[in-house]
């Protein structure tokens, strides 16, 4: 689906936006997702600590993802989704005025 922009109110001078970008990620290979978990637990075990891992516990695939939103930027994971194991299925940025919650930019790609 392309871009569908908002029109602002007529008049109303912007003097600030929050832009939100939401992606939807699916797990398209557990192990490698798993694997990815691993890895990082192996390098910063503080940070998988944080996080709830401990080395008698398993690797999930939430607490994988969880491990790797902690180290990377959130953009770097949806662009490297398929070196973790994902996939992903929509991407959707939504701008609103920071005055009056206004939308004024608003689109959604489905990629699945």
């Amino acid at each position: 689906m392309p871009a569908i922009p908002r029109p602002r109110t007529s008049g109303a001078l912007l003097t600030g936006a929050t832009v939100t970008e939401t992606t939807q990620l699916k797990v398209s290979d557990a192990a490698l997702l798993i694997r990815s978990g691993h890895r990082i637990a192996e390098i910063d075990p503080y940070l998988a600590r944080q996080h709830g891992w401990s080395p008698t516990s398993p690797m999930t695939e939430s607490l994988a993802l969880a491990l790797l939103l902690a180290q990377n930027d959130p953009g770097e994971v949806a662009e490297q989704a398929e070196d973790y194991g994902l996939r992903v299925v929509v991407a959707q940025t939504r701008a609103v005025r920071t005055d009056d919650d206004q939308t004024i930019y608003e689109s959604e790609t489905a990629l699945d």
